[in-house]
């Protein structure tokens, strides 16, 4: 089932104070560690270290796509490090509220082993007058990260202490977070801007029938399609008409898969 957040696009209406140049600080998202360009203090590695590294890949994930695709305006965000590299973060207020609740949503579901994939569709909204929430629109590019297929998912879902043989180490998990992110700067990096139009964007989460609810009883989230539907629409589900994994790490008991998808869908509405 694929579920979507109902405040996919906060306006900030160009309003951002003093603010007028992307300001640059050198530190970690996670500023209480690996700080400047230091290395990392690497210790054993415990299952709420990669739920919290999880959490952070998929925040950045959705910022730099806000930032290279042009959601929201360049002077909005400032330059910050994570996992070594630099990438750029929201600084206004609702956006960062936004995706601090989204954030607590995933973190939820993470610790009950029920994330699997989480998407990132950018829209051409046709009419700049709008409402986001009734995007009617043409969908020009969706990004994805999936979980499937992870190991320590079986496990949270079953509520196992997770023992983790020495070939997942803290490491290694680092390294190859760090080399994904790097992966999905480049695949940013290289496209155009969009110069005919602001882009919306929608984000979707695919849940399991068990957190269904949860998400339903939840006015933030709507359902987007269901199993039924996902059964007439081969593929990712939401409907692009060509998709390719740009990245792809799999570490046993974590894999990780990057995906981008182009292809024009146009007429979709709001359902109720």
């Amino acid at each position: 089932m694929w579920i979507r957040n109902r405040t996919s696009h906060l306006r900030m209406d160009q309003d951002l104070g003093d603010e007028k140049e992307p300001q640059t600080v050198e530190l970690e998202k996670d500023e209480n560690a690996n700080s400047g360009d230091a290395e990392p203090a690497f210790i054993g590695l415990r299952a709420v270290k990669v739920i919290s590294w999880i959490i952070e890949l998929v925040e950045v994930f959705i910022e730099q796509i806000w930032y290279y695709r042009g959601v929201y305006p360049s002077e909005s965000f400032k330059k910050v490090r994570s996992f070594q590299l630099e990438v750029y973060t929201n600084i206004h207020p609702g956006v960062k509220e936004y995706l601090s609740n989204v954030s607590n949503k995933l973190l939820e579901m993470l610790k009950q082993g029920k994330f699997s994939r989480i998407f990132v569709a950018i829209y051409n909204p046709e009419d700049e007058n709008t409402e986001p929430i009734d995007v009617v629109g043409i969908r020009e590019e969706s990004y994805a990260i999936s979980f499937t297929d992870s190991i320590i998912f079986d496990y949270l879902r079953q509520n196992c202490p997770v023992q983790f043989d020495s070939s997942f180490n803290e490491q290694r998990l680092y390294a190859s977070i760090q080399s994904f992110l790097y992966s999905v700067i480049s695949e940013l990096t290289r496209l155009q801007k969009f110069t005919d139009f602001i882009p919306d964007f929608r984000l979707f989460v695919s849940a399991d029938k068990e957190s269904f609810g949860e998400f339903v009883a939840n006015p933030d989230w709507i359902l987007e399609s269901t199993d039924q539907d996902e059964e007439t629409q081969p593929g990712n589900g939401l409907g692009d008409s060509r998709v390719r994994v740009f990245k792809e790490v799999n570490l046993g008991y974590l894999s990780i898969k990057g995906y981008a998808a182009s292809g024009h869908v146009s007429g979709e509405r709001e359902r109720d």
